[in-house]
């Protein structure tokens, strides 16, 4: 179980992984004299040796006996790439033990517009897994942000992974808990809702390459939210040919009949935050198979919308209580 290596702190990086996995003969072996070996080799593998055998044993590439005091290794080689075997194996059994969400919390996961790059907010990883964080940076699974002490960057090599095994296993499978509602209902829902703001998020991409056809970074322009959950927008573009920079924030929101839509408190700060330089892109689902369809396109909707009551009308929908 992850509990093992909870409180571990100090894994072997690169160099330790491959000496440490290669000084583990295919036949059993004694686990002190592995260990010793191994200590010999370096003041870093005297230090975290234990805890990575905890770690190797944990994902699965040794095979700890205690009772007559014999390692064996059930991996046919170290290999170049180890390291990435390890990683891939530690991310499979934490989001067996369902753990995942302590290293990568859905909220914690974004997309950094200025290194074009997705990030994990440092202060989003339980304190319990720092160990493994750091590992993450030892192996390049993460690098450090120049830019902040915050965030942690996700190695471009490793982005595939990110968003095919990763990102599947945190982000949550409901939105709300509607009590009067059946699972199977409450699931269509979603489904739908998903599938409705995926394809208004899809022609909202396509019209903003339109728009800018001709920008040296049109590549730039592209659908944030399937990765940062918590950004509050969904697509980031650019103001005109000119922009040298992201400089347009865009929240997509699809309907259908008469103008309508939900708004987050997350949104609604993020609008209110970024001002004139985030939109509102009010999306008809009936009208998008029309080519010369246009979007609803609201500038700045925190003044324009959230404080403009003499034209839109405003509801809440559920309350939050707590107690202190």
């Amino acid at each position: 179980m992850l509990s093992g290596i909870r409180n571990h702190n100090n894994f072997a990086g690169l160099d330790g992984l491959r000496v440490i996995i290669d000084a583990i003969s295919e036949k059993p072996s004694n686990i002190e004299q592995i260990k010793t070996y191994c200590c010999t080799q370096s003041l870093e593998l005297a230090l975290s040796f234990d805890s990575t055998v905890c770690l190797l044993s944990y994902v699965g590439l040794i095979e700890l006996n205690y009772d007559d005091s014999l390692l064996s290794r059930k991996t046919a080689s170290s290999g170049h790439n180890i390291h990435k075997r390890v990683l891939e194996l530690l991310i499979e059994k934490m989001i067996a033990d369902k753990a995942i969400q302590d290293l990568f919390h859905p909220l914690g996961v974004k997309y950094d517009v200025v290194l074009d790059k997705i990030a994990v907010r440092n202060s989003s990883i339980s304190l319990s897994l720092s160990g493994i964080k750091k590992l993450l940076i030892a192996v390049g699974f993460f690098d450090k942000s120049g830019l902040s002490e915050n965030l942690l960057i996700i190695n471009p090599e490793y982005t595939d992974f990110f968003k095919e095994i990763i990102l599947p296993a945190i982000m949550p499978e409901r939105t709300n808990e509607d009590e009067g509602m059946s699972l199977d209902e409450l699931r269509s829902i979603l489904e739908k809702k998903q599938l409705y703001g995926k394809m208004a998020e899809e022609f909202v991409l396509k019209y903003e390459r339109t728009r800018l056809s001709g920008h040296p970074k049109l590549e730039k322009v592209k659908i944030i939210s399937d990765v940062d959950c918590g950004a509050g927008y969904d697509v980031i573009s650019f103001e005109n040919l000119n922009s040298a920079e992201i400089n347009r924030f865009i929240e997509v929101k699809s309907y259908t009949g008469k103008t309508q839509f939900y708004w987050s408190k997350n949104e609604v700060e993020e609008a209110q935050a970024r001002g004139d330089v985030y939109f509102l892109y009010l999306v008809n689902r009936e009208k998008v198979s029309d080519s010369a369809y246009i979007p609803h396109i609201i500038q700045a909707p925190f003044k324009n919308v959230f404080l403009n009551e003499l034209v839109w009308n405003r509801e809440p929908q559920s309350w939050r209580f707590f107690q202190e």
